[in-house]
């Protein structure tokens, strides 16, 4: 059995570029789901999501990123991305720029306080872009190869900023 328990909800109510929630993960729970919902980004084209954990100083961690992506556009070909010792994780997710042009996201992150592992984390995420029109499906997987207690969570827009949103995260709590 399982249950979800809110821990934090964060709504972008101006343009940022980015985005920290801290002081969300603790010993409390090994798993983590994130919710981010209505994500819209301002850049010319759309903008990629991208993300870093923070430490328990509540700093970023900005080396050791490493991490895998599959695309899936609804009118191209899907294509598959991975890269390795970066400085985050890149391209979580693409989300166009029109008026109606939004994002959602789902990601677990596991063991994010365990100071004697890494911090892994899988998502799913979709969006529609109008200018094209065509919707993009991302699923990724990845992991932050640092030693260290993690305490939050950073998103950016590669480019651009991210106009509006909501972030929810819970604990996951299996027994």
């Amino acid at each position: 059995m399982s249950n979800l328990r809110l821990i934090n909800e964060t709504e972008i109510t101006s343009t940022i570029n980015t985005l920290n929630i801290t002081d969300v993960f603790t010993d409390d729970f090994d798993i983590y789901v994130i919710e981010g919902m209505d994500i819209a980004m301002t850049n010319g084209g759309g903008d990629y999501l991208y993300g870093r954990v923070i430490n328990s100083s509540g700093s970023e961690i900005t080396s050791n990123y490493d991490y895998a992506s599959l695309y899936l556009p609804s009118s191209t070909s899907s294509a598959e991305e991975r890269l390795t010792s970066r400085t985050e994780w890149e391209s979580i997710s693409f989300i166009g720029n029109g008026t109606n042009d939004t994002g959602q996201i789902t990601m677990y992150i596991f063991s994010p306080t365990n100071s004697s592992s890494y911090t892994f984390y899988i998502s799913q995420t979709n969006s529609y872009r109008s200018a094209t029109p065509q919707m993009y499906l991302w699923k990724s997987v990845g992991v932050q190869k640092s030693i260290a207690s993690v305490t939050g969570i950073q998103f950016s827009a590669k480019t651009g900023n991210m106009d509006n949103g909501k972030f929810r995260i819970y604990g996951l709590g299996v027994t």
